[in-house]
């Protein structure tokens, strides 16, 4: 991906708060092999009641590309990232689905 590597982190509920999925106590972490290009690939295994709401937040460089002028004078920097989160909760046999996103009148 050009300008950068896009960063996926998830939160799982735990108590009163989200942890990582790492952090979460029914976690078994694996080390699988990795690819050209990859720095590291981990399988987290989780045991969560059925409707626990988890939270994907996934950062990616912008596609915008400077012009020659703006990357020499280092002009036009701004914002070079955008996030995205998604909210989703178990389903049956463990699925992820999707929940519905909220929209507040302004």
């Amino acid at each position: 991906m050009r300008g950068g590597a896009a960063t996926i982190a998830w939160l799982v509920p735990q108590q009163d708060g989200f942890v990582r999925p790492q952090r979460h106590p029914s976690a078994r972490v694996e080390q699988l092999e990795r690819g050209t290009g990859v720095v590291w690939r981990t399988r987290i295994t989780l045991e969560l009641a059925r409707g626990a709401e988890l939270t994907r937040t996934v950062v990616r460089p912008l596609e915008r590309r400077r012009s020659a002028l703006e990357h020499l004078t280092g002009g036009a920097r701004g914002p070079g990232r955008t996030t995205t989160r998604t909210r989703f909760r178990v389903g049956p046999r463990g699925a992820l689905l999707e929940a519905p996103t909220l929209v507040r009148p302004k």
